[in-house]
């Protein structure tokens, strides 16, 4: 078999980079959570209630785990601020009328 000559490679990739087709890069779409008022909406299967949501809110083991790590390394000022920050937090949505929390999905 014959390597190809020079003007056979420029023929080549000529015809190659006419025929390569366009590459598309796909830019990553950011969606943010809009308040949507149909969503706090929901239905109780316990009770049948139809209406808005309560949340329940309540602090993770993480949260006291932090507060008495700060307290036991001597920073106990500092111990509540897992319990002002939100990440800490874990809110459910509860039945405004039974109270109950809504099913997981």
């Amino acid at each position: 078999m014959q390597e190809p000559n020079f003007v056979e490679n420029d023929i080549i990739e000529a015809y190659v980079a006419k025929n390569r087709p366009n590459v598309v890069q796909n830019q990553p779409i950011v969606v943010q959570n809009q308040p949507n008022v149909e969503s706090d909406f929901l239905f109780c299967v316990y009770c049948g209630f139809r209406g808005r949501a309560q949340e329940k809110i309540e602090y993770s083991e993480m949260t006291h785990f932090f507060a008495f790590a700060c307290c036991i390394s001597g920073c106990w000022p500092c111990c509540l601020i897992p319990y002002a920050l939100d990440s800490f937090k874990k809110s459910t949505p509860v039945c405004a009328k039974c109270k109950r929390e809504f099913p997981k999905k």
